[in-house]
């Protein structure tokens, strides 16, 4: 199925699983490979049904409880999104996935601080990914923090010197500082 999916038969793809399902209604791995298909899809609703029955087979599926939320949040519920990020957590405190989307899901509600703890949690396991310090340096900055924002794209840069969002949201950061020479010069190197 998975080879299938990834040649572009989506529908053939979710017929095989769907059948392998019905052979193997217990097995838990064949409701995941769907559940991503249908997130892949954006069948948000379909997807965190899949999850839900890996679950109910695998209680403590970590990946499952960070895909579940994924699903979630897509479809507007970040709550329960939340809810399932800090079960993947609380069963795998290394889950490096679960802790980048708590801290997006946490972004997007407005809760900067706690947005920062989930993004260091994350970096504290996965210190040289740019993206985490890109997402850190935007909840610095929605939280008023604009050193901390600069220093965290500043690292994302060192991590990836051709991140031009980065460059972008440090020049945005720098301008709201007064340093608007160093804003511009941002500015051009992210074109």
């Amino acid at each position: 199925a998975i080879s299938l999916y990834e040649n572009g038969l989506v529908v053939e793809a979710i017929d095989t699983l769907s059948r392998a399902i019905a052979e193997n209604p217990h097995e838990s791995e064949l409701y995941y490979q769907l559940g991503h298909i249908f997130k892949d899809q954006r069948a948000f609703d379909k997807a965190a049904q899949s999850y839900i029955k890996v679950l109910s087979l695998t209680p403590h599926h970590s990946g499952a409880y960070t895909h579940l939320g994924v699903a979630l949040k897509e479809m507007g519920r970040f709550e329960r999104a939340i809810e399932s990020y800090q079960k993947a957590l609380h069963i795998d405190p290394k889950c490096v996935e679960a802790s980048i989307h708590l801290g997006i899901a946490w972004h997007d509600m407005r809760e900067f601080e706690r947005a920062i703890e989930a993004y260091k949690n994350a970096l504290a396991l996965e210190p040289n990914m740019a993206s985490l310090y890109y997402n850190l340096g935007n909840s610095y900055y929605e939280k008023g923090e604009c050193d901390n924002a600069i220093e965290a794209y500043f690292r994302a840069l060192e991590l990836k010197p051709q991140y031009a969002s980065a460059y972008t949201n440090l020049a945005i950061a720098l301008k709201s500082l007064g340093k608007v020479d160093e804003a511009i010069l941002m500015y051009e190197k992210a074109l």
